[in-house]
């Protein structure tokens, strides 16, 4: 352990004494860490599973619609089903970049029609 003299600082935060400190504390993590860690972990788990479950929901809603669905009415209906937001617009993303969804601009409507490759 090495010792380290603390003089009085202009703040006045310490007077005097000695304070030890330990070269090798910061390789150990703190307790609390470790629950941050695993707490992390479990909301991305949860967020891959969402996205999943989006993939799934958006892909049986195109099929149903005759294979061809604005972005608009894509996204009123799989939020009604209980998709939040975030994971439509990630599963939306992953789909037309693996090319399992293609997204075309459609004049008439002014609009993002999607359909299923």
């Amino acid at each position: 352990m090495v010792e380290k003299s603390v003089k009085k600082s202009k703040r006045g935060k310490e007077e005097g004494g000695s304070q030890s400190i330990d070269l090798t504390t910061f390789l150990m993590p703190s307790p609390g860490a470790e629950r941050q860690v695993t707490a992390q972990e479990g909301v991305r788990e949860e967020a891959a599973y969402l996205s999943d479950e989006a993939e799934r929901i958006i892909l049986g809603e195109l099929t149903s619609a005759g294979n061809k669905l604005s972005k608009s009415k894509l996204y009123e209906k799989v939020t009604r089903k209980g998709v939040r937001p975030v994971a439509f617009y990630q599963a939306l993303t992953k789909l037309v970049e693996s090319g399992r969804v293609k997204r075309i601009f459609d004049p008439e409507i002014e609009e993002y029609v999607y359909v299923p490759s």
